[in-house]
């Protein structure tokens, strides 16, 4: 059969164009031991370069009678590397060589146990998907141009001081202030989903390291002859991975725009809070 381009392009068309290597967040629950150097967010921001791991069936020969077969014996899992952009600071330089360094101390080289320095690691993979602009338009339907826009923005301007020169110290700065940063904990009781990852697509393939700790942190070339971002790369073990099926049952991992979701429960949770008359002055 003769190769047809038009059938082709169809084909993947039809399964939503191609997915990209490019489209993907890395989620790394640090450990309790490790605190204080960095934060999950922070580590997806940074990490530029990551795998989806492999599966190997590792073979026996089984051999009866005439030739030999083989049958399956056990599975595998191979390490996976990350890459993250270093920052002015090396703040990741500092949290790898801490944690690594807590697995087996250089001082004493007595190995901790396990569960002290394992983690779990979620890595997602993204489809093209819509920008925050076309997905935020969705919304203004049923919550109203002030309202989504305030929330739109309070993903971007994070502190008071900067709310206040963006859009004043009126209603609508005040309602942000409440929305934005870490205040929403304490108003709302959960995590904002805003990420990276919020306007590149939606979730079509997840998959979590389950005991995952680092078992290599590359060395970091120096030279007069270059003037190059310095790269971390950084080797991950585990003892097994798991697809995860709900790609939106983590409210941390929550990046949905339209529908039930986050901005609407924020937005319910605060007319509640303030009165009813919320949403008819921020309309006027």
């Amino acid at each position: 059969m003769a190769f047809n381009v038009n059938k082709f392009i169809t084909n993947f068309d039809k399964h939503g164009g191609y997915a990209k290597s490019s489209k993907f967040e890395v989620r790394i629950a640090l450990p309790p031991t490790i605190t204080g150097l960095g934060t999950t967010e922070e580590l997806a921001l940074q990490c530029e370069a990551a795998e989806l791991p492999g599966y190997a069936v590792n073979i026996s020969e089984a051999k009866i009678y005439g030739a030999p077969t083989y049958v399956a014996a056990t599975p595998s899992f191979s390490e996976i590397q990350m890459t993250f952009i270093c920052s002015g600071d090396f703040w990741e330089k500092k949290l790898f060589d801490s944690w690594i360094d807590y697995i087996i101390p250089k001082k004493s080289y007595l190995v901790q146990y396990k569960s002290n320095y394992q983690t779990n690691i979620k890595i997602f993979q993204y489809s093209e998907g819509a920008s925050l602009d076309q997905n935020v338009s969705k919304q203004k339907t049923t919550l109203g141009d002030a309202v989504v826009d305030a929330l739109g923005e309070a993903a971007r301007y994070k502190t008071d001081s900067v709310i206040s020169r963006k859009f004043g110290n009126g209603l609508k700065g005040d309602l942000l202030k409440g929305l934005a940063g870490k205040g929403i904990d304490a108003l709302f009781g959960e995590q904002p989903p805003f990420s990276i990852s919020d306007v590149d697509g939606t979730k079509i393939y997840g998959v979590q390291l389950i005991n995952a700790f680092p078992t290599t942190v590359n060395p970091l070339q120096l030279s007069w002859a270059s003037d190059e971002i310095h790269r971390l790369q950084v080797g991950f073990r585990f003892d097994k991975w798991l697809n995860v099926n709900d790609l939106n049952s983590d409210k941390m991992e929550t990046y949905t725009i339209t529908g039930d979701n986050w901005f609407q429960r924020a937005i319910n949770k605060e007319v509640n809070r303030k009165g009813n008359d919320l949403l008819k002055r921020l309309f006027s």
